[in-house]
Order: C-alpha cells, then structure tokens, then sequence
C-alpha cells in the first residue's frame, strides 16, 4: 500500500495509517506498540533476572528485583509528575557532567600523560 507523496512529506507509515480513516489501519498503529512490548519486556526481565542470579542472588531475589522492582516504580514514576521529574532531574545530572566534569578530567588525563611522556623522554635520552 503507497501513500501519495512519497518523499515530499515529514508524516511516517504511522501517521498516514491513522489519518487513512480504515478501521484496521488504526488497529494495526494501535497494536504495534502493544506487540513490540510483549516481545522485548519478558526478554529484558529474563536477562536481568539471569545476571542477578550470576551475580550471587537467589533464584526468587532475582525474579522480584527484575520483575516486581520495575512495576513498583513505574506507577509512581508513570503517573503524575513522577517521570516529569525523572526526566528533568536525570537529564539536568547527565548534561552537568558530560559538560562539566568530562572535559575538566580529560585535560588532567591528558596533562598527566603529557607529562609521563615527557619523563620517558628524559629517561631515555640520558640512557644514550
């Protein structure tokens, strides 16, 4: 199925599915979200569960840290203001040191490497 214009629009297969006005259209850009989480959900729950395990926790730690642990934050985070918060609060930490303090520790580790460089360099050169 081809939607006119092809290349001269922003709109995505998604939006001209839900504008076409066919009831199965609108179905499908509904159910696709819902499929796509049922397919990656358990299988991330799974990893986690398995890396918990291999780390030292039981079997049943594991299973209530990967699977009870995230659905009892998401409702606080999830409603609300709770991910508003999240997202200012985790976007303003992240923004803060990847301006800040990334450029501040690559100079020290580039000074600090200039400077073992240069004292091989002595090392050397009174070695000859």
């Amino acid at each position: 199925m081809a939607f006119e214009p092809f290349y001269t629009t922003d709109q995505n297969l998604f939006s001209k599915l839900n504008e076409s006005g066919s009831w199965w259209a609108q179905a499908t850009v509904a159910a696709y979200p819902i499929l796509q989480n049922f397919t990656s959900i358990p299988v991330l729950a799974i990893f986690i569960r398995y890396n918990l395990q291999t780390s030292g926790l039981s079997r049943n730690q594991a299973m209530l840290a990967a699977l009870g642990l995230p659905w009892a934050l998401s409702i606080p985070f999830y409603t609300g203001k709770g991910f508003d918060t999240i997202a200012t609060v985790g976007g303003l930490v992240t923004s803060s040191i990847i301006n800040f303090a990334v450029p501040v520790a690559a100079a020290l580790l580039s000074r600090k490497s200039k400077d073992i460089l240069l004292s091989e360099r002595r090392v050397i050169k009174d070695s000859l």
